[in-house]
This record gives C-alpha cells, sequence and structure tokens, in this order.
C-alpha cells in the first residue's frame, strides 16, 4: 500500500512538474530565451492564490483566477520590462537579468509571506482523507491535480495543432 501511494504521490508531482515544463518551452519557443526565473513566477502566483484564498477567506476559484492573471501580468512586465530590450544585446545579458529577477521576486516573497513558504498550509479543495482506488491509495486531491494538469496539456496540444 505504501508503495502506490508513493508511486500516485510520483504520478501527482512529475503531472505538476510537466505543467511548469510546458511553461517553459512555450515561454523559449515564442521568445527564444529561456526566463531562469520562471519558477519564481509560479511561487507568486502561489502565493497571490494564498493570500487571496486563505487571507481574504475568498472562494477557490477566485483565488485561481486571481493567480492566473497576476502571473500573466508579471510575466508581461518581466518580458517588456527588463528582458525583452536585452534579448537585441546577448543572451549573456538576458541571463543574468534572469537570474535577477528571480532573486527579486524570491526576496519580495519573503518580505511580503515571511519566508515560510514551505510551511504555509493551503486548505484542500477535497478532504484530506486518502481512499482506494482497488489496491492503489489515492488522495482526492492528487486526482484533480493530475486530471487538470493533463486536460491542460491536452488543450495545448490541440491549440498548437
Amino acid at each position: 500500500m505504501l508503495l502506490s501511494y508513493a508511486l500516485t504521490t510520483g504520478l501527482t508531482t512529475g503531472a505538476l512538474y510537466a505543467l511548469i515544463a510546458v511553461g517553459l518551452v512555450m515561454v523559449y519557443k515564442s521568445t527564444g530565451i529561456i526566463n531562469i526565473a520562471h519558477g519564481e513566477l509560479f511561487m507568486i502566483s502561489g502565493f497571490i492564490a494564498y493570500a487571496v484564498h486563505v487571507q481574504l477567506g475568498l472562494p477557490y476559484f477566485v483565488a485561481f483566477i486571481a493567480a492566473v492573471a497576476c502571473g500573466f501580468a508579471l510575466g508581461v512586465l518581466v518580458y517588456r520590462g527588463p528582458l525583452k530590450p536585452l534579448m537585441r544585446r546577448s543572451l549573456a545579458n538576458v541571463l543574468v537579468a534572469a537570474v535577477a529577477i528571480s532573486f527579486i521576486l524570491k526576496g519580495v516573497a519573503r518580505a511580503v509571506w515571511g519566508g515560510q513558504g514551505d510551511y504555509i498550509p493551503f486548505p484542500p479543495i477535497l478532504s484530506p482523507q486518502p481512499m482506494m482506488l482497488g489496491p492503489v491509495m489515492v488522495i482526492p486531491q492528487q486526482i484533480i491535480a493530475v486530471g487538470v494538469s493533463v486536460a491542460l496539456m491536452l488543450t495545448l496540444a490541440l491549440f498548437f495543432r
């Protein structure tokens, strides 16, 4: 039973990493640069969702929309602000700027949310009680994470065809 739980947890983590990788590829294919600060943009979006849902007490859907909108706006700001002008110069300049943006976003998150990222609980959408699907133990949240990840990746695949 522990092995099946480890496998489902690994599958869930892999699905979330795959979404981040899809985002990196989309940025690279559309701009020609690798944004080193990509992970930090996701982090800020996660903290925005936390602030809207937990701190402001608004519903999950509102937190999701706020996180996506803020992540998009921050991504546009980062691209059009420091990165786009540097793209005309050299790749090294873009990479140094992206590393700087990464450190700035980490610092902002630490200043606003106190550097407690690993310890801030985000309430689950569904019950955290494990359930059995045959011999496999899963947490309902894992089903949602994998399902949404697969749906988003299929949607993107269809969009780019």
